[in-house]
């Protein structure tokens, strides 16, 4: 009986995992064939990107900034990071394991976002976004405790980070490669969900909101929508894909010049006084 009972288990696993992988495969088929695939479209609001349309699949990823005319698209099986702006007819690539998103100098003076990159790490429990279940990302104890000394011995300013949560999603069976890039592109520490609301504290109890999700739902993603142009100027920063022509060598200069400054001394800003 125990015998009959442990293959009735173990065939019953073998089917949910036959469905899951067999339903990721047939997505990824499908767009490959030019096929719409199932999928999800987001509606986001990031401090370094403003407001974003996202489009994820098994096997892609697009992020549009309508503001700035500027489109993030990614794809299996490579993964290649495309960045390019229908605007001004500029684009950029990457490898993916090399994208970095935009620079801290970029994020920092551009957009003014001051807590780019924070280091999180998956935490228990789940939360919720929209009604939908979420993962929780966050700070650890020891980088809390590491900045906080720092700020109480003045060698951080009041906009250095205290703590931050990132919710992410949960168990919607998609690539670590999509939530890998997003994170990057919204200037966030890397997790292995999509990154969907994201909250900083500084040393002061201020909050900074760095991404909110307003919209999401699930949709039928026609294969086109991922395909990207040719013709376009090539550029070697992100930046340079937001700026228009005038702007761009000027704008790639002083973040040049920046960016280690910046790196070096991001949060030491001047303090209340306490």
């Amino acid at each position: 009986m125990r015998k009959k009972s442990l293959l009735a288990a173990t065939t019953f696993w073998l089917a949910v995992s036959a469905m899951f992988y067999g339903g990721a495969a047939a997505a990824a088929d499908a767009q490959a064939e030019g096929k719409p695939a199932p999928g999800w479209i987001l509606t986001q609001k990031s401090q370094v990107c403003g407001n974003i349309q996202v489009f994820l699949t098994a096997n892609a990823v697009k992020a549009v900034d309508a503001k700035t005319s500027t489109t993030l698209v990614s794809k299996a099986p490579d993964w290649k990071v495309v960045v390019f702006n229908r605007s001004n007819k500029t684009i950029f690539t990457c490898p993916v394991d090399k994208f970095i998103g935009y620079s801290i100098a970029g994020m920092q003076v551009q957009m003014g976002f001051q807590h780019g990159g924070v280091p999180v790490v998956k935490k228990p429990g789940t939360s919720k976004v929209l009604g939908m279940t979420a993962n929780i990302y966050g700070t650890t104890a020891e980088y809390e405790n590491h900045n906080r000394q720092m700020y109480l011995h003045d060698q951080g300013g009041d906009t250095l980070p205290r703590s931050a949560i990132l919710l992410t999603s949960s168990g919607w069976a998609l690539p670590p490669q999509e939530a890998r890039i997003l994170c990057r592109l919204y200037g966030l520490g890397i997790a292995q969900d999509i990154p969907l609301d994201f909250h900083c504290k500084d040393q002061v109890g201020d909050n900074s909101e760095g991404l909110s999700t307003s919209t999401i739902k699930k949709a039928s993603i026609p294969a086109r929508e991922f395909d990207c142009p040719s013709g376009f100027t090539r550029v070697d920063t992100m930046e340079g894909v937001r700026l228009d022509a005038s702007g761009q060598t000027a704008m790639e200069d002083m973040l040049g010049s920046l960016d280690d400054t910046i790196g070096n001394t991001s949060g030491q800003s001047k303090k209340k006084p306490r």
